[in-house]
């Protein structure tokens, strides 16, 4: 029948582990990657202790190759959000225009107020778990006008001559930062001796420092 429709939505409210694995084969064999498979606790309303969203962990586990999704049922405008965090692409909500109508489904629906705020963290969400990864050989942009006042140099606490061994009490380490190498190099070496004479306040870098042979 799901070759019919061009996109399925699936929700997983009252399956088992094992219903899962047994579900993520059929969908291998017979269908490819034309399904949303939605995180589902079918209670209604759902209470927040038992809308386990650490579910979703396992659904990527066993369709990591399919959209997730979240079928919501409870009173919390905060639960889209979270899902989102994990995730997700797809976030169903029940509306309704009166939720003290009578009938469990008004009680796990959202009002038109209830669905805005619930719709807002959502989108909050979405931009605080962004989709930038972390550059390889730099900072992110956004946090260069802050990197070389809030790291630090190592500059010789006292004078040193040449020779003579750096212990940990010999460094100080200043704001701004100057050299943004000085400090990857002066970690790096395991036995550091002064290649040259050094001044207090010099900084400390591969100039005037070397590693003892």
């Amino acid at each position: 029948a799901a070759e019919k429709f061009e996109h399925v939505i699936l929700s997983t409210g009252f399956c088992s582990v094992n219903d899962l694995v047994g579900l993520s084969d059929v969908l291998r064999r017979n269908v490819g990657p034309r399904f949303t498979v939605c995180h589902c606790t079918s209670a209604y309303p759902t209470a927040a202790a038992s809308a386990q969203l650490n579910m979703l962990k396992i659904l990527k586990k066993y369709f990591s190759e399919y959209e997730l999704g979240f079928s919501d049922h409870t009173q919390s405008p905060l639960a889209g959000a979270v899902a989102a965090a994990f995730g997700v692409k797809f976030i169903e909500k029940h509306f309704t225009d009166d939720v003290t109508r009578r009938g469990p489904d008004h009680k796990a629906s959202f009002d038109f107020l209830r669905m805005t705020e619930f719709v807002s963290y959502i989108r909050q969400a979405e931009i605080l778990v962004g989709e930038v990864p972390r550059p390889k050989d730099q900072p992110y942009d956004f946090e260069l006008p802050n990197f070389q006042l809030m790291r630090r140099t190592p500059v010789s606490r006292t004078a040193i001559e040449r020779g003579q061994p750096l212990k940990i009490n010999d460094i100080d380490w200043v704001r701004p930062c100057i050299d943004s190498n000085a400090a990857k190099y002066v970690n790096s070496v395991p036995n550091p001796i002064a290649k040259t004479n050094i001044n207090k306040g010099d900084i400390l870098n591969s100039i005037n420092i070397e590693n003892a042979s």
